[in-house]
């Protein structure tokens, strides 16, 4: 069975169904989806910018990073859920959509450059991050600002 033929079933469920018969359903998972997204980036900024030393220098950086965890967690959880909700209907079509492919590479390498980063900062013991760390939290940036990038190209494809 290809991953074509399990998106193209996917997008016939029930669920898929329902969340395509409304615009407004459509356009309320979108929200959840863009607000998820922004709490996450808004997160990943303020400790990338606390790991590079250029805000929140009275906070000692591990327990700022573990103080994070948490909201990170619960932001990638409603920015994910509602990117599903938002595929299903549409699955066939964004598999065909370039930029949702570069979206969802982006997207796995940066939730893999994250979690590595915090796990290494927040072991730190409160001593500030190392250059190798800080060269991390700004490519780890850049590949989160990708991400959104990619995800607001696929309407232009």
């Amino acid at each position: 069975m290809s991953l074509t033929t399990i998106v193209a079933w996917l997008q016939e469920t029930s669920i898929a169904q329902f969340l395509d018969g409304s615009r407004y359903i459509s356009m309320t998972i979108q929200i959840f989806h863009i607000v998820g997204f922004v709490a996450l980036l808004a997160i990943v900024v303020a400790l990338n910018v606390r790991v590079q030393k250029l805000a929140f220098r009275s906070l000692p950086v591990a327990s700022f990073a573990k103080s994070l965890g948490r909201s990170y967690q619960v932001s990638l959880t409603v920015a994910l859920l509602a990117g599903v909700l938002l595929f299903l209907p549409r699955g066939v079509a964004y598999g065909a959509n370039g930029p949702f492919d570069l979206k969802i590479v982006l997207l796995l390498a940066a939730i893999a450059l994250q979690f590595v980063l915090h796990w290494h900062i927040s072991r730190q013991q409160d001593h500030e991050a190392s250059a190798l760390l800080r060269a991390g939290a700004a490519f780890t940036l850049l590949v989160w600002f990708s991400v959104g990038g990619a995800g607001r190209a696929i309407g232009f494809v």
